[in-house]
């Protein structure tokens, strides 16, 4: 989980095993003591991913996930930017392949 301080929400990034194991991003939003959630979105391929991590970059204003997938033995970075209770992908960098 990261928190986005730009879009004042933060972002989940998680498998969902039951869904063959597809890479999902959520936004959350605090207010006072109330959390929500928009709708989880599908970012990432089944069956392809063996790790997420997510963080935030102060510097750019923006979250990044890291997926890591062992059968094809590459490390991708996507930026993240949130408007509203929508994760969008803004780049792609391919770090090992």
């Amino acid at each position: 989980m990261a928190y986005d301080e730009t879009a004042n929400k933060f972002l989940i990034a998680y498998n969902n095993q039951g869904d063959n194991g597809f890479g999902y991003l959520i936004v959350g939003t605090i207010s006072g003591t109330d959390v929500t959630y928009g709708t989880a979105s599908v970012k990432f391929e089944a069956d392809s991913i063996e790790d997420l991590e997510v963080g935030y970059d102060a510097s750019q204003g923006k979250c990044y996930v890291i997926q890591c997938n062992d059968s094809a033995n590459d490390v991708k970075m996507e930026t993240i930017a949130i408007s509203g209770t929508t994760p969008s992908t803004h780049s792609t960098f391919v770090v090992n392949s």
